[in-house]
């Protein structure tokens, strides 16, 4: 168990090398992104049930973690309001806030989850903006990834 991370390449050259391939078959792991390995008990368990898990997780902590809803199905009109609005595709699931004010972002994953190219795209923009951003298949892998950030947690 325990997390994973590739420092060796950019982000960009990283991702770039992901194409389709699942993160959990081997592909390069963007530098800075972080993934549980495939021994993760969360292998079966659905992105929503694996999400509720990692914020229940993360509160534990102190650490608030604020869902951003962009999935779903919508019409040509409503994606170009939900645009016009502030939806980002591919912008990642949840928004942390530590205990002394640093944000994170986090993309959730079910253990067989890919990253869709607009979730690429999201992650290096704010990669490319010295945000800190990972990718999490479990709430063990959450609370690695704090831990790997430094954040002061309860």
């Amino acid at each position: 168990m325990g997390a994973l991370i590739r420092t060796d390449m950019t982000l960009a050259q990283e991702i770039d090398a992901l194409g389709e391939t699942d993160l959990m078959r081997g592909a390069p792991i963007p530098a800075g992104v972080l993934v549980q390995d495939a021994n993760s008990r969360a292998l079966k368990a659905s992105e929503a049930a694996t999400q509720r898990a990692i914020i229940r997780r993360l509160a534990t902590l102190g650490i608030v973690a604020l869902h951003v809803r962009n999935e779903g199905r919508r019409s040509d009109m409503e994606k170009l309001r939900a645009v016009a609005d502030g939806m980002m595709p591919g912008f990642p699931d949840l928004i942390l806030i530590g205990t002394h004010g640093r944000v994170g972002f986090m993309e959730v994953k079910s253990a067989t989850g890919r990253l869709s190219p607009q979730q690429r795209d999201s992650i290096a923009m704010l990669h490319r903006r010295g945000q800190l951003v990972a990718v999490a298949r479990d709430e063990d892998c959450a609370e690695d990834v704090v831990g790997l950030w430094m954040w002061e947690i309860r």
